[in-house]
């Protein structure tokens, strides 16, 4: 199923659990502590042994589940210039990199777009030079196409944490050229078929807006919360469209209660069904990806809850979630993707300070891989 790109990243700290060696992956006792490599920043994996990780030092690919890793990162720019990347197929995908700025102060957004697997890059500006696409005034990018030609970016901006701004562009010719446009919020998108789209996200996670003209217009979505999560906070993440008219909408819901819940739409998202839904242990705090998800396929959903200590799988017309206590799945996972119902990967994300202060911490952030549907989960290093 496609995927957009990972969204915005949180930290969670919390204690570690053991792993089980899974293909492809390192089994170690503490993951987080014991990580070898640069950190992984984001990732997409397409087929069961293909996929693509984006380190803070390199762009690097892999087509054996993780046993060998290419580095692909376009050459003349580092990974740090790096603000988003999406895949269409294991051969085309599209890069979005601040350039280099002039003397002026000005800083062109660039486009790098490959049709062999990263091998070769052909850029482009999306922008001309501005002020407003600098390193530092560039939060991220959400890179989403539909088909070769018809793509979209987001570009998010640098703001405080009661805004989310961004910049929506649109290309019908593979990214040769863009066209700007306005969207309400800063945050990942996800389109369906070339005039319908979602964006989903905002400064508490709670903004879910839909567009039916390829981005030019935007009107605000309300989902009907499930019975017993009336008065909790809905967290949107993006709805995975199988046909024009067949689609997924994971929520989760902050607050007291706090759970999780997969719609279904058979109306290309005029309306959405809560097709399966659950109450959560704990209470979840009101903020972005407060649980990873991935729509599998149209009958296949798996969420992580943020402390590693259960995945929730479920599908169809199912009445309650399967609950897998996993092995090896550390606190902090903010994202996840799965190629099959057995095979997936996920990135997890804590913060480790020294014995006795909390002070001098550092943000460790890995990949994992389980190839056993969520039960166990090995260590990847790119």
């Amino acid at each position: 199923m496609k995927k957009a790109p990972l969204a915005s990243l949180a930290v969670v700290a919390a204690p570690l659990l053991a792993v089980s060696a899974c293909a492809g992956g390192t089994a170690v006792e503490n993951p987080a502590s014991q990580q070898k490599g640069p950190p992984v920043q984001s990732m997409q994996l397409l087929t069961p042994v293909q996929g693509w990780a984006l380190t803070d030092a390199h762009l690097k690919w892999t087509d054996d589940g993780g046993l060998t890793w290419t580095d692909i990162t376009p050459p003349g720019i580092g990974a740090a210039a790096i603000k988003g990347l999406f895949f269409l197929d294991t051969q085309r995908g599209w890069l979005v990199a601040s350039g280099r700025t002039d003397e002026a102060g000005l800083t062109p957004l660039l486009l790098f777009r490959t049709a062999d697997g990263g091998m070769k890059w052909e850029s482009a500006a999306i922008s001309e030079p501005s002020g407003d696409y600098t390193d530092s005034s560039v939060a991220a990018a959400y890179v989403d196409f539909v088909d070769p030609d018809h793509g979209w970016v987001v570009v998010k901006l640098v703001s405080s944490s009661n805004f989310s701004r961004g910049d929506l562009f649109q290309t019908i010719d593979g990214g040769v050229t863009w066209a700007k446009l306005a969207i309400p919020i800063g945050d990942p998108v996800r389109f369906a078929t070339e005039t319908d789209g979602w964006a989903a996200g905002g400064p508490a996670g709670d903004q879910l807006y839909v567009t039916r003209d390829g981005g030019k217009s935007w009107s605000p979505v309300d989902i009907e919360p499930p019975p017993g999560f009336g008065s909790s906070f809905p967290v949107y993440d993006l709805p995975v469209f199988s046909t024009a008219e067949e689609g997924v909408l994971p929520v989760a819901f902050a607050g007291d209660p706090s759970g999780m819940s997969f719609y279904r739409s058979a109306d290309g998202g005029a309306s959405w069904t809560p097709a399966v839904s659950g109450a959560i242990d704990g209470e979840l705090s009101i903020g972005l990806r407060v649980v990873a998800s991935d729509v599998v396929d149209a009958n296949r959903w798996i969420a992580a809850l943020p402390g590693g200590e259960r995945v929730l799988k479920a599908g169809g017309a199912g009445s309650a979630f399967a609950q897998v206590a996993p092995n090896g799945l550390p606190a902090g996972v903010i994202a996840l993707d799965f190629a099959d119902a057995q095979v997936g990967w996920a990135v997890a994300q804590t913060g480790e300070c020294p014995p006795g202060v909390k002070t001098d911490c550092a943000i460790i952030s890995q990949l994992l891989e389980t190839s056993d549907g969520g039960q166990t989960w090995a260590l990847l290093v790119p």
